[in-house]
Parts: structure tokens; C-alpha cells; sequence
């Protein structure tokens, strides 16, 4: 009986993520990790050779003077287009453009920094990038904002806000684009690179003078709201108009700030750790944070804290998977 396009699909992605994730395996050992069986292995496999996806290598068996093949990912193969940009500090923009393998290693990296990061000059600055790096499949933007129905609202840099970026991004440089905001994307890097399925851990930015916000993960799955705008800490009650927040939001009398904003995160999220970062907190200010949360949660359920002076691998990691993800729920149509 001929498979159905659905189970062919579900198959050749389960396949896909094995290998996706680095090594080398034969069609019984995927057979195997899948549940698939191994005639069905070996037909995906050969297809997937033969679109260059990946690369089949003779590995010695037990068996005396016997072999067999081992496949890999081709990491030469579709390589994607990671972009995000972020403001700290002041008010200069810094924009990253990355060309990464499926595998995650980095081809080609560019940072550039601007003013003034409108539409145009993004446009500019990505099309360049390919021109000069060589063609990339697809195409993942991380945006210090929410990005709801791929349109940036509640932008840290203003000459974004209400720009269509995945849908006008992907006409201009014919490219499948996804779009997310960067904490989001960051707390999904976080938990392949670092989590542990039963733990709930709170990513938490604080640059001075930029709006925080958070992202908690929770068994591979973030915690984005009905409208992806849960943990945006800027817009708690303080009592204070968004100006005067702004202004706050600085070393050293911002950290009391800080603290009081990531125990209402605390609270509410109730997460194992909250992994802090931004300029604005320094490793010398968790206990300070730690105390001012003490004051109105019980210590027995306070969470731990940590410091990350960069999360730029989580960043690549989230952006990497999430397009990853999105290949494999089209891999296989029309076949």
C-alpha cells in the first residue's frame, strides 16, 4: 500500500532532526532512534543524497572487511541567514547578519552599527550580505520587539514599528523569513543548548535606558501569551510614565528597579532560575536582586540566579532551530 504524503512527510522530518542535530548514522541506527523501518530509512536516505541534503561515508562494521554507510548532514547544503539587531545603552542600532550551516557552525558573520536602522538600510545590509557570502535557503530575524502575525509593534528602535518585516523581507530577497523576538528566540537556543526538560528558567534583559523583558521556556516550549507579549516587564504598573522609566533604567539606582520587576516575574512564572543579563545588572547584583526579591517571596520559592554576559549562542541556536522546525513541517510535499 502506498504511504500517505502526511506519514512520507512525518518520516523523512523525523529523520531530518536526527541529523540535523550532528554525527553520523547508518539507516539501522535511524531506523532504530525513529521507529521507522529500515527499507523505508534507506529510500529516504538515497533521496535525500541525491538532493545534496546529505552525504553517505563507508564506516567499518565489526564484520571483518565488511562496511557500511553512515549519513550525515551536509552542512554545504541550503546554510540559512540569521539577522537580528538590538539597541543598548544608547541609542546607536547594532545589527548582526549571520550565514550558519544546518548544523549551527557559523560561515560568514558581519556587525554593523547605525544611527538610524529603517527598512531600507536592513534591506540594504541583507542583500549585500548574500551578495558578498553566497546564497542562503531561508532566512530567520530576531527583533527586540513583539512580532505578532510577522509585523513589528512595540519596537526598541522606533523606525521599525508597524514594518510587515516577514512578509515584506521575504518578497524583497525571495526567501521564506520567520520572525520573532529575540528573547523568545533566545529562551528556545537556551533550552536545547543548556536545559533540562523539568526545569522552567526566565531569561531576563535589562539594557539601561531600552525596555526589559523576559522569556521563560518550559520543556522545549516558550511562554509567548495569546499575543506574544508575555514578559514584557517595561509595562508593569510602576507607577511611573514610560519616560521616567526610561530614565530609571540606569546604573547604579536602576538595580532596585530591577529587582522589584524580576520579582513580579518570579511570582508569576514561578521558574527554577532566571538567567540575567543587559547592561544595567552586573554578577555583583544578584544578591541585591536576590534580597529585594526576599522581601516579599518566601524563600523556599525563590528561584536561581544567574548571570550571562552574552546569550549570543542561545540567539543562534533559537533562530537556527526555529528554522529548522519550519523545514520539516514542508519537507516531503509533493512528493
Amino acid at each position: 500500500m502506498r504511504e500517505s504524503a502526511d506519514v512520507r512527510r512525518a518520516n523523512r522530518s523525523a529523520v531530518l532532526a536526527i541529523l540535523w542535530q550532528g554525527g553520523s548514522w547508518t539507516k539501522q541506527e535511524l531506523a532504530r532512534r525513529t521507529g521507522i523501518s529500515v527499507p523505508t530509512c534507506n529510500t529516504l536516505l538515497n533521496e535525500l543524497a541525491q538532493e545534496g541534503a546529505v552525504v553517505g561515508e563507508p564506516r567499518p562494521t565489526e564484520g571483518r572487511g565488511r562496511t557500511a554507510t553512515a549519513f550525515r548532514a551536509n552542512e554545504g547544503h541550503e546554510p540559512m541567514l540569521l539577522a537580528s539587531f538590538d539597541r543598548d545603552r544608547g541609542p546607536t542600532r547594532h545589527l548582526s547578519l549571520e550565514l550558519v550551516s544546518v548544523l549551527g557552525r557559523v560561515l560568514e558573520r558581519r556587525d554593523r552599527e547605525f544611527d538610524r536602522l529603517d527598512y531600507a538600510t536592513l534591506l540594504r545590509e541583507v542583500d549585500d550580505f548574500i551578495a558578498a557570502h553566497g546564497a542562503a535557503a531561508d532566512v530567520a530575524v530576531g527583533t527586540p520587539s513583539l512580532a505578532e502575525g510577522g509585523v513589528v509593534h512595540e519596537c526598541d528602535i522606533p523606525e521599525l514599528e508597524g514594518e510587515a518585516l516577514e512578509e515584506r523581507l521575504g518578497a524583497d530577497v525571495a526567501r521564506p523569513v520567520h520572525l520573532e523576538n529575540d528573547m523568545h528566540l533566545k529562551a528556545y537556543g537556551y533550552f536545547h543548548l543548556r536545559g533540562r526538560t523539568d526545569d522552567v528558567v526566565t531569561l531576563a534583559n535589562f539594557p539601561e535606558h531600552v525596555l526589559p523583558g523576559t522569556a521563560t521556556v518550559h520543556r522545549g516550549m516558550v511562554i509567548t501569551g495569546a499575543r506574544q507579549f508575555a514578559g514584557m516587564l517595561g509595562f508593569l504598573p510602576l507607577g511611573m510614565g514610560r519616560d521616567e522609566l526610561l530614565g530609571r533604567l540606569e546604573r547604579p539606582g536602576g538595580v532596585t528597579l530591577a529587582g522589584r520587576m524580576l520579582a513580579a516575574a518570579a511570582v508569576v512564572v514561578n521558574p527554577s532560575a532566571i538567567v540575567c543579563m543587559g547592561s544595567l545588572l552586573q554578577p555583583g547584583d544578584l544578591a541585591e536582586v536576590r534580597s529585594i526579591c526576599a522581601e516579599t517571596i518566601p524563600r523556599a520559592y525563590l528561584p536561581r540566579l544567574e548571570y550571562a554576559a552574552s546569550l549570543d549562542a542561545a540567539l543562534r541556536e533559537g533562530m537556527r532551530r526555529r528554522l529548522l522546525d519550519r523545514r520539516a513541517t514542508i519537507q516531503g510535499k509533493g512528493n
